[in-house]
């Protein structure tokens, strides 16, 4: 500190020295809010890109998984026709065979679905709350004469 603001400070009142300290105090929670604020933005921007890069993944997942049934639909139908030998009739129809692919991977679906729902447990903010909790419960005990 130079003797210019040493002197400056020793002749003000105490009062102002507080009324400096708070204001500064206050200036300092503004600026780390300003921070927090620019953060949770960047880190915010920073997982939008991946999560449209996960997106387009998704969706091309989905289209191999497409190209993955079809192709063992035709299999199952072309397997049953080399098997059968002519002789495969409704069982080498390709349709069939989805029908097939389709109830059985729709009834696996559902059951993992149901099973997963079961199982899923949903609690927001659920420290928030129980602390929250405790300091209602921590204001509403009446204050002994000693302060305790």
């Amino acid at each position: 500190m130079a003797d210019g603001e040493r002197s400056s400070v020793l002749d003000r009142s105490t009062g102002d020295l507080i009324r400096r300290l708070i204001d500064d105090a206050n200036g300092l929670v503004e600026l780390q809010i300003r921070l927090a604020k620019l953060e949770a933005k960047e880190n915010l921007l920073a997982a939008l890109g991946g999560a449209k890069t996960l997106g387009i993944a998704a969706g091309l997942a989905v289209l191999a998984l497409i190209g993955l049934v079809v192709f063992v639909i035709d299999g199952l139908a072309g397997l049953m026709r080399l098997i059968l030998r002519g002789r495969a009739g409704v069982l080498g129809d390709d349709w069939l065979w989805a029908l097939i692919f389709l109830i059985v991977t729709g009834g696996l679906a559902a059951f993992f679905g149901l099973r997963g729902i079961k199982q899923l447990k949903i609690n927001p903010l659920q420290r928030t709350r129980e602390t929250l909790q405790e300091d209602i419960e921590w204001l509403r005990q009446p204050m002994k004469r000693d302060g305790r």
